[in-house]
């Protein structure tokens, strides 16, 4: 039987959480909610309890360690601390995802296509990259300071010039745009590799958008590269030109049948309340459903 380890990061609605939850969330597999810490101690209190009543299942664990401003480290922290959390599990596939993802398979035909897979998949491109600015080097040649602000994305980001511009350890830059999806053995490999090379972590927490190039690069330089399959589990559409996807709505369901990807994001119910309730009656569908 295939085991699955969720992460699951979020910060604005316990509502959508618990719904995702509710889809993904099995005997055997287990999840790890962080809510940015953000929210304070009142609404984490609340939005814990939401949660927990809603998914009760006993695998499910709801942490706020991490403030994780928009292009900082703290993306990087709180994977790794899960990461670490589950460092003693017995677990096959790491996933993690936003809690503005959907699942548009079944929890059985994934655990069957991991199974056939065998390997890590993650997206991931060679720097520099046409699609970003600068080729992305803007984001690694700079030190980069988070200042807190009221108004989203709360955050001001100020570049200052690195006098040494290449990567720690001799590391050759990735980057990637998708979610992780890692068998054990890879999840393991980033945990001792940042142990013992402390200034790797040192170098990316001054990285803007670090989430996108840390993990990338620490496995792409790695022995274990052979056995990481470059795509993603996860669907999104950045055709908008905005530095987040769009929001999915009614009008993109033809489009996620075709995906073929395990989950998609982001949806806000805000903006379209019914499409979750569509995806989840297209699966009951036989034969015509998503995981055809």
């Amino acid at each position: 039987m295939t085991i699955i380890v969720y992460h699951i990061l979020e910060y604005k609605e316990p509502e959508r959480v618990a719904r995702l939850l509710s889809r993904i969330q099995t005997d055997s597999d287990f999840i790890r909610v962080h809510l940015d810490s953000m929210i304070g101690k009142h609404r984490f209190e609340e939005w814990k309890k939401f949660i927990e009543m809603n998914c009760p299942q006993k695998n499910i664990e709801i942490v706020s360690k991490f403030r994780c401003k928009f292009g900082s480290f703290g993306q990087v922290d709180a994977i790794l601390s899960a990461m670490r959390y589950y460092e003693d599990y017995n677990y096959d596939y790491f996933i993690d995802l936003s809690g503005d993802s959907y699942p548009l398979k079944s929890t059985e035909t994934i655990k069957k296509e991991l199974n056939v897979q065998n390997c890590a998949l993650i997206e991931f491109f060679e720097l520099p990259y046409k699609g970003w600015h600068m080729g992305g080097f803007h984001r690694l040649y700079n030190r980069y300071y988070f200042i807190p602000r009221r108004k989203y994305p709360y955050v001001w980001a100020l570049g200052f010039p690195r006098f040494k511009k290449g990567l720690p350890c001799g590391l050759k830059p990735y980057g990637g745009r998708g979610n992780l999806c890692l068998q054990k053995k890879h999840v393991n490999y980033i945990l001792e590799f940042v142990e013992n090379n402390p200034s790797v972590k040192k170098f990316f927490k001054r990285v803007w958008g670090p989430d996108e190039i840390f993990y990338p690069t620490i496995l792409l330089n790695s022995p274990l590269r052979t056995s990481i399959v470059n795509g993603s589990t996860l669907y999104f559409d950045y055709s908008e030109g905005s530095p987040h996807p769009k929001n999915l709505t009614k009008a993109d369901l033809e489009t996620l049948k075709r995906s073929g990807k395990f989950f998609a994001r982001k949806f806000d119910l805000n903006i379209d309340k019914d499409i979750l309730d569509i995806i989840d009656q297209e699966l009951k569908k036989v034969p015509n459903h998503m995981d055809a």
